[in-house]
This record gives C-alpha cells, structure tokens and sequence, in this order.
C-alpha cells in the first residue's frame, strides 16, 4: 500500500483489514474537529513516512458513526484524541491517546510494540522489522 494513499478503517473493514491481515497495522484515531488532532497531523505524517511497507499505517476518523463505533470498540474513545495503536492480530497496543507525543517517543514506542507483537507475524511471513525507526 503507498503511503500517500490513507487507509480509512471502520468497524465495517476492521476484520479484513486489520484483524485477518498478515502485517502488523499501525492506526491513528483522529478527528476533523479535534485541534490536537491538527496539531498532530504534521507529527502521524512523519512517522507514516518513516514506517516500512511491511506495515499497514491507517487512520480512524471518529467523525463518522462507523469510525467512532470503531473507537469505542478497541478502547480508544476512553482514553481520547488522537491517539496511535499498534495491532497485531488479536493484540493490540495503545502507545498514545488523549495527548502528542513527539516523533522521537512515538517512533520508539511504536519500535518496541511491533517488536513485541510483530516477532511471530514477522517469523510466519517472512518480514523484517524495519531498522530506521
């Protein structure tokens, strides 16, 4: 998938996308009428550009009924927006929500979470853990 071309998820596509899908997905809720979400915007843009291809990088938007039942679902309308969720089949971190973090700190934790998760995914597919994180 190119990384220009942003994946929308929804509760309708979750399990194709995300769940049966044999790449580790790394997924921002957002909102078009949140402005820390704005803000952020610049910061999400940065990590998925730094993110290999063996991962799939898509959003959330909690502005429609399909996205927010989404949110709700995986835990993220509790802890706020935007926030960034690394998903690994059943497994799932959230590693921001409710506050920004900065590049740095978001691109180490996304590191160790797709270490953590993606270690068995990576093994069955033959992927590689991306190195410039």
């Amino acid at each position: 998938q190119s990384h220009g071309s942003e994946l929308l998820l929804t509760a309708e596509n979750w399990q194709e996308k995300v769940l049966d899908s044999k790449h580790v997905a790394v997924v921002e809720y957002f909102s078009n009428m949140c402005g820390s979400c704005k803000e952020f915007s610049p910061t999400w843009e940065q990590l998925a550009a730094s993110l290999s291809y063996d991962y799939l990088v898509a959003r959330v938007s909690i502005d429609s009924k399909e996205g927010m039942k989404l949110a709700k679902d995986q835990g993220i309308l509790q802890k706020g927006i935007p926030a960034v969720q690394v998903v690994a089949g059943s497994s799932s971190d959230i590693l921001m929500a409710g506050r920004q973090l900065d590049l740095a700190t978001l691109k180490s934790k996304v590191k160790s979470a797709i270490e953590k998760y993606g270690t068995a995914r990576h093994a069955e597919t033959g992927l590689r853990i991306h190195s410039e994180l």
